[in-house]
């Protein structure tokens, strides 16, 4: 029966436990190998659900089409969580309405990412393009109870 004490060995000295390393795919005696963890949140990548920490684990970025592994895959300075969680925004498109200023930008400045003038609309409208970033409520609510779960084992 362990006793604990396999959670506090440290063969390597790099301040990892062995127990850690092994869960986490490193090598325990090897100070150089540590677990990798790209968002640094302390809890390797392996283990995470969300390596970026955008706030959107990473089944559903990967089935969403965003980068599990960037935490703003269109690169206009909102997370992908923040663009689906909190502005709705398309986390795949840099300028959701299409105006020419991208949706950062736009929430830094206090303007709508979501609503272009008339004039843009209409012409935006007039191209043929990509369907707008379709979120289902089941989708989200998963993510949202991954989230609150992380943390906990998932069986037992």
């Amino acid at each position: 029966m362990p006793d604990g004490c396999d959670q506090i060995i440290d063969s390597d000295g790099d301040g990892v436990s062995d127990a850690e390393e092994i869960q986490c795919s490193s090598d325990p005696f090897i100070g150089s190998d540590l677990p990798m963890d790209f968002d640094e949140d302390g809890l390797c990548d392996y283990l995470d659900i969300d390596d970026d920490g955008d706030g959107v684990v990473d089944f559903l970025e990967l089935e969403w089409g965003t980068e599990p592994t960037n935490p703003d895959s269109d690169g206009d300075g909102l997370s992908d969580g923040d663009e689906i969680f909190n502005h709705e925004t398309e986390p795949l498109v840099e300028d959701t309405d299409g105006d020419g200023v991208n949706d950062g930008e736009e929430v830094a400045a206090g303007t709508d990412p979501l609503s272009a003038p008339v004039e843009i609309k209409e012409k935006v409208e007039e191209e043929e393009g990509v369907p707008g970033f379709l979120f289902s409520s089941t989708l989200i609510c998963l993510a949202v109870v991954a989230i609150i779960n992380r943390n906990k084992p998932i069986f037992g």
